[in-house]
């Protein structure tokens, strides 16, 4: 009885903690989702340390693939670049991607290729939060280099609910509030999963 009631007691423990499974956005318009987007917000990771002003630009390539180009201002005023590729996992929602920013005559090996997924994508397309299914990398994308206070709080609000754990959050784009903003009114649909 008492292994009964210990296993029962384990099993109940063991499903309370389990995170629940990071989904992708249901559909995202890649040519709409090109262009240049700048970095808001991340969870620290190795390829950005003292990077500052980070914008990531996304071009569509006739095969279905993405030329990905991101930047990155260093403390010391040095620019970084890294050139890579996407590839379409789920197609035709492509919302999850795999990225490679490896040199090209590797890439065949299948080393460097890692999760890309868009877990929210503002409808008019002015902001996109990316991660990937263990939520150890995160980014909080704009259109611009700001981004409004409320528009923020409320993607924060979202990935507390996802179980992220923001307590290293960086923040290095800049928040502004309503009244600061000089950019126009984008469209605040928040859609809770």
């Amino acid at each position: 009885m008492r292994t009964l009631l210990f296993g029962s007691l384990w099993a109940f423990v063991s499903l309370a903690n389990q995170t629940p499974k990071l989904t992708p956005v249901p559909r995202v318009d890649l040519e709409r989702y090109a262009g240049v987007w700048h970095e808001i917000a991340r969870l620290p990771n190795s390829f950005e340390t003292s990077c500052a002003h980070s914008t990531a630009e996304y071009t569509p390539t006739p095969d279905g693939h993405l030329n990905i180009l991101n930047r990155c201002v260093k403390a010391n005023g040095y620019t970084r670049e890294a050139r890579g590729v996407g590839r379409v996992e789920n197609s035709p929602s492509n919302s999850t991607l795999r990225v490679n920013f490896v040199p090209h005559w590797l890439r065949w090996s299948g080393l460097g290729w890692e999760d890309y997924w868009i877990i929210d994508l503002d409808p008019s397309y002015q902001y996109a939060v990316v991660s990937e299914p263990n939520r150890d990398y995160l980014w909080i994308l704009s259109r611009t280099p700001t981004m409004r206070k409320n528009i923020y709080d409320a993607i924060i609000a979202k990935l507390e609910n996802w179980h992220f754990h923001l307590s290293h959050l960086i923040v290095s784009g800049e928040i502004v509030s309503k009244s600061q903003s000089s950019e126009p009114l984008v469209l605040e649909a928040f859609l809770f999963r």
